[in-house]
């Protein structure tokens, strides 16, 4: 669990450049147990009920993360403390592989920055400017680094473009990332069209606001299932016991309630009161 959200902030910074994240859930619990506490940790990764790598069975210790570099090749396994170092270098390699022995001094040196880790966002902001220098030994091969390093967001954006209609709450958070991180180019210029088209949508501005709050009433919910055992949610011995909590989830889903009726998140914050017999009138 204390490990989720530096893995959240990897994807965060990394995900719009081609890194992919999949977590694996390998201990005893119900799908909205493993989607409750995966929304109390802001994941924004694919989580799966198990997965088997091909030898990869060959340990005991949780968390366990593998990293695999773009050939399919394990390049790290063990604790999630390690495992950014990798990611980070494992992606710039990658970034990197179709470009090297230019001959420009100053693309190979962003070429070695990517090679050591470096924010692939920061990397693409210097090759655009070099882009658009006088000196074409220098400007063509930095063209070619920036459609490299937006390759991934460019398919993004067709993901994002078929999500508009069918999940315009989950589209605007991935448009905006896509629209700071590719700043400058044609992908992030879409982005950004999508993102001021989606802000049209009460809905979806209201869902983007509630969202955080309902990931803190995720919190105080786990922790009262924890202390409930096999009592009654309603019984006047709970709401006495955890008096506190109760009326922290009930203050937040008020306001809720109150700012963001036709948020998502707030139809589900209103079955959590519910739960507990709540009044948030």
């Amino acid at each position: 669990m204390a490990s989720l959200p530096h893995v959240v902030q990897l994807n965060t910074e990394l995900g719009s450049f081609g890194l992919v994240v999949v977590g694996a859930h390998s201990q005893k619990a119900t799908n909205e147990q493993v989607k409750s506490i995966s929304r109390s940790h802001g994941v924004n990764f694919t989580v799966t009920e198990g997965a088997t790598v091909q030898g990869g069975n060959d340990f005991n210790g949780i968390p366990h993360v593998m990293v695999f570099d773009h050939t399919g090749k394990c390049v790290y396994r063990g604790s999630p403390a390690e495992a950014e170092r990798f990611a980070r270098l494992a992606l710039g390699k990658a970034l990197a592989a179709k470009l090297e022995g230019t001959s420009s001094k100053s693309v190979t040196s962003l070429l070695d920055s990517l090679k050591k880790g470096t924010s692939p966002a920061t990397v693409l902001q210097r090759a655009l400017s070099l882009s658009k220098g006088s000196d074409k030994d220098t400007a063509e091969p930095a063209k070619e680094l920036v459609a490299q390093l937006t390759d991934a967001g460019e398919k993004m954006i067709g993901d994002i473009e078929k999500m508009r209609s069918s999940d315009p709450v989950d589209a605007f958070p991935r448009a905006l990332r896509l629209s700071q991180d590719l700043k400058g180019t044609p992908q992030g210029n879409k982005a950004n069209e999508i993102v001021t088209e989606l802000k049209k949508d009460k809905t979806v501005v209201q869902e983007v606001k509630a969202r955080p709050i309902l990931e803190g009433i995720h919190v105080v919910d786990e922790a009262l299932q924890e202390a409930l055992g096999k009592d009654d949610p309603k019984s006047k011995e709970f709401h006495k016991a955890q008096a506190g909590p109760l009326k922290q989830l009930q203050t937040a889903i008020k306001k809720m309630k109150t700012t963001y009726p036709e948020a998502p998140s707030t139809k589900e914050a209103l079955e959590i009161a519910e739960k507990y017999g709540l009044l948030v009138k």
